[in-house]
């Protein structure tokens, strides 16, 4: 149940009497309890807008011309709302709104653009160190490959039975070049520049 002001109350008690009713029938079409009715009935009565005769309240002439001043001020209170507000969207730029919607979405999108370009730089970075990081990994594959080369013929060597004293001078040969390839590469990773 919708709350009603004291105006509307009095409107309504008001307009049940108009014919003369009595205080129960005002409780009923006024939709009040017995309390609040007296309250009213009796504060209607002081201002002269309800008679009591005979245990009927009749609304009094002050009362009739107050109940119809106060529907025209309801009725002209109710009309204007839709009438100014079909005003405002008839008088509105449909552009205007566009932009202004625009413009509270722009914000948020240049913030998170913000937001990319500053991660962006770091990615950046980390590739370049990769790269920087991968040369020596390349020069490192490169030389093992040049060292590939003497062990490969020191094995075709021992394949091909070769001298024992020829083996042997490989293995020590191979044996050198091992040491030296490993601490090379040792070298290359503890100081990569």
């Amino acid at each position: 149940m919708m709350r009603r002001s004291r105006m509307d109350i009095v409107v309504d008690v008001l307009e049940a009497a108009k014919n003369g009713v009595n205080k129960t029938a005002i409780v009923y079409r006024t939709n009040l309890n017995f309390t609040l009715a007296e309250k009213y009935l009796e504060l209607l009565e002081k201002q002269g807008l309800l008679e009591n005769k005979s245990d009927k309240y009749i609304t009094s002439d002050k009362g009739k011309v107050f109940l119809a001043k106060a529907k025209e001020i309801t009725m002209q209170l109710e009309t204007p709302f839709p009438k100014i507000k079909e005003k405002k969207m008839h008088n509105e730029d449909p552009s205007s709104k566009i932009k202004q919607m625009t413009l509270q979405y722009e914000a948020p999108i240049q913030k998170t653009q913000e937001m990319i370009l500053q991660h962006e730089a770091p990615i950046q970075k980390t590739q370049e160190m990769i790269l920087q990081h991968e040369a020596p990994i390349q020069k490192t594959q490169e030389m093992i490959l040049q060292h590939e080369s003497p062990i490969q013929k020191m094995q075709e060597m021992i394949l091909q039975h070769e001298a024992p004293q020829k083996v042997g001078e490989m293995n020590l040969q191979q044996d050198l070049l091992m040491e030296r390839l490993i601490r090379e590469i040792t070298i290359r990773r503890e100081n990569p520049n």
